[in-house]
């Protein structure tokens, strides 16, 4: 019974397994009461929306030096054309530059572009007509081909935001430089683009 502790060790069992339903018991509890003291609220339905860059001009669709009616040059012959370039974006741009898109056969290493910008709206005669255009600024005067190819060569200081400083005039005049002008019957094609960028 008792001479060895043999009842005495039962006894400690059983309190051993009573205190350890005790401490099982109240974790239980305790947990049960920790998620009955909790609280939410909600901000949903969020949304985001990116702006948009949109540049426009007055060309619709027409080349300010097509080939159809294209006068005959010769050596130092020059022609002009104009041309009105408007931001219609949403938000502030980065500067709006010029460059030249592409310049291929055997007159363009013989052009000479002049790129002329004015902040007066509305030229007198609408596009191609330089009628009542008044150059403020010379963004490049130089060789065809020498012209920026892309935003980061390209010309230009026209900054405008989403709402003031939207539109500027430009006056290309292209001149056969005289140099033997590529030779008789030599053609170019060239085009020109303007680019802004998010700021």
């Amino acid at each position: 019974m008792d001479a060895n502790g043999g009842r005495s060790g039962t006894a400690m069992t059983r309190f051993s397994a009573i205190g350890t339903a005790i401490i099982l018991v109240g974790f239980l509890v305790m947990s049960v009461s920790r998620a009955a003291f909790v609280a939410t609220t909600d901000n949903i339905d969020n949304y985001a929306e990116t702006g948009q860059l949109t540049l426009t001009d007055n060309d619709l669709g027409v080349a300010m030096f097509p080939e159809v009616g294209a006068a005959t040059m010769t050596d130092g012959d020059s022609m002009e054309s104009c041309i009105t370039v408007t931001y219609a974006g949403d938000y502030d741009p980065n500067a709006v530059k010029v460059y030249l898109a592409s310049a291929t056969g055997g007159l363009a290493p013989h052009l000479s572009v002049k790129i002329e910008q004015s902040t007066i709206v509305g030229i007198t005669a609408g596009f191609d007509n330089c009628l009542g255009f008044v150059a403020e600024s010379i963004l490049y005067d130089g060789p065809l081909p020498a012209l920026g190819g892309d935003y980061t060569n390209g010309v230009g200081t026209w900054d405008p935001t989403d709402t003031l400083d939207l539109t500027r005039s430009y006056r290309f005049t292209v001149t056969v430089t005289p140099v033997n002008g590529g030779g008789a019957g030599s053609t170019a094609d060239f085009g020109f683009t303007w680019e802004t960028q998010g700021g």
